[in-house]
């Protein structure tokens, strides 16, 4: 016998799973019910359609990742943090960040832009915050142009569209060398 689930945090949960198995748009309210052991019209309770499902799922996961990054006193090692954590979600949802997500209609955009944002602003505050904490960044090293504010909206910027890891490894060279 499955196991119910009555809370929208146990249905998030299952929604991770059901996105881990077939692919962050690859799945649905009915993969959802017949994971959590309930009737289809009880997910839509929780969910007004598979969009809604989709976006809450992928604001659970970033906010999973976001609360899984160590706090370090390298400005690097906070990027590297990052890399590593987002390659492990990479690994765990296959393409996350490439087709992230695809299949969402105009109407539901505009939501899932402005919950993002959010997420990612959460990420920006992070790294600024280690941008401060780190003492061996050159003094003087901030200006008009580059901004903590700038650097980690390129760090982000750069580290989810890196393709590899060489990709990723040269854009921690060139923040060594611009900042150390």
């Amino acid at each position: 016998m499955k196991k119910h689930y009555t809370t929208k945090e146990n249905l998030l949960e299952v929604c991770k799973e059901c996105a881990k198995e077939k692919g962050i748009n690859g799945f649905g309210m009915r993969d959802v019910a017949y994971s959590s052991g309930l009737a289809l019209g009880t997910i839509y309770n929780y969910f007004a359609d598979k969009e809604s499902m989709i976006i809450e799922t992928l604001v659970s996961i970033w906010k999973e990742f976001i609360s899984s990054i160590p706090n370090t006193e390298s400005f690097i090692e906070y990027l590297e943090s990052i890399i590593n954590i987002i390659d492990d979600i990479e690994k765990a949802y296959p393409n996350f960040i490439k087709n992230h997500p695809r299949h969402i209609t105009d109407s539901k955009v505009e939501k899932a832009k402005e919950l993002m944002t959010r997420e990612l602003q959460s990420i920006k505050e992070q790294i600024i915050n280690a941008l401060n904490n780190d003492k061996s960044i050159r003094i003087n090293v901030f200006n008009s142009v580059l901004t903590k504010e700038s650097l980690a909206r390129f760090t982000i910027k750069n580290i989810l569209s890196a393709k590899n890891k060489e990709d990723k490894d040269v854009l921690l060279q060139i923040v060594k060398c611009a900042i150390y």
